[in-house]
């Protein structure tokens, strides 16, 4: 069975929670897919885009919760492929906390402790 993270990961794929990221090149020269980037530079990348790139995640636009559990885990397939909470030694401190909410609410839809909308 596929457990809910798959679903809530797929989710967040879409729905992206941070806009634009930015990070200042550091070492030398960093690559890009399309550029090279000289040191003191700033790489500026967007989440919404990378989680639509088609070869990383093949039908980009498909409900297909199953390409984050094993063993396609096409989020793990190249280096910040998914970044829904961030990415590197910088990501959301948060993440944790938002997925346990997300959890919870889930559960109590599930269980029918929500009361209906008036």
């Amino acid at each position: 069975m596929l457990g809910c993270s798959a679903a809530h990961k797929r989710a967040l794929r879409l729905a992206v929670v941070e806009q634009a990221g930015a990070a200042r090149v550091r070492h030398g020269r960093a690559c890009c897919a399309c550029c090279a980037l000289a040191q003191g530079h700033v790489c500026a990348v967007s989440p919404s885009f990378n989680h639509m790139l088609p070869h990383v995640f093949p039908q980009p636009h498909q409900y297909e919760p199953e390409r984050f559990a094993p063993p396609r885990e096409e989020d793990k397939a190249k280096p910040f492929a998914f970044v829904g909470f961030g990415g590197g030694r910088h990501a959301c401190i948060g993440s944790n906390f938002a997925y346990l909410q997300v959890r919870g609410g889930s559960c109590a839809v599930a269980a029918g402790r929500v009361p209906p909308a008036s």
